[in-house]
């Protein structure tokens, strides 16, 4: 499952996309992303789930597992190289790469149902990092990847946050961490990413080295 939320603070829009090792896990994943077309929410949603999950599928056929964990180290070359297959598929079922990127870009929120079959996925992390790799969450971050492409956005990461890993574990913590599983058990309202650094174009007046919040956060399961 993916999901792509966005804030909206006063005139300025933000965007947020959550991550995927955390973000992942349970039978089918989604995603959510909109339009401005004349066909309904639910219709465009389906429409690039199907789209993004075709794409993504014949991409893994052509590619060993380990192949597959290469490309994720190196998510600006799988991003452009994904992006063309997806817009083809797009373009057969008559939506296009554009037309989701003007979607994505007016919702507060977009759920993106059916996109990738979590398979094989391991035990329930204990902790933030690293992701396991395997075939489940290998799909659930590619797709993340790719579907940032297909909005013509850059995946990045924050190297002042978990090591500067891309994906993270969103998981509760195991008894005896203190305040660390306290507040892993806890709401996930106000994320610091989406409401606190400086939105993209501007610096922090206080602190240079601040980096700005990300369009999009994505968050998978």
């Amino acid at each position: 499952m993916e999901i792509i939320g966005r804030l909206k603070l006063r005139h300025f829009h933000r965007q947020i996309w959550s991550l995927v090792g955390s973000c992942v896990r349970i039978t089918l994943a989604y995603i959510t992303f909109i339009s401005l077309a004349g066909v309904g929410t639910q219709l465009i949603q389906a429409i690039f789930s199907e789209a993004v999950r075709v794409a993504v599928s014949k991409w893994r056929a052509n590619l060993t597992f380990e192949q597959a964990l290469e490309y994720l180290a190196r998510p600006g070359d799988l991003g452009l190289e994904l992006q063309p297959a997806i817009e083809r598929e797009l373009i057969s079922r008559g939506s296009s790469c554009a037309e989701m990127q003007t979607f994505a870009w007016a919702q507060p929120c977009l759920k993106l149902e059916g996109i990738f079959q979590p398979d094989d996925l391991p035990d329930t992390p204990t902790d933030f990092c690293p992701v396991p790799e395997a075939e489940g969450t290998v799909i659930a971050r590619v797709t993340a990847i790719a579907c940032l492409a297909a909005i013509n956005s850059a995946t990045v990461s924050y190297g002042s946050e978990n090591g500067g890993d891309l994906f993270v574990n969103l998981v509760v913590f195991p008894p005896g961490r203190g305040k660390f599983t306290v507040k892993s058990a806890d709401k996930m309202s106000g994320h610091t990413d989406g409401v606190t650094f400086p939105l993209r174009g501007y610096r922090d007046p206080g602190n240079d080295r601040i980096a700005p919040s990300p369009d999009f956060v994505c968050l998978s399961a």
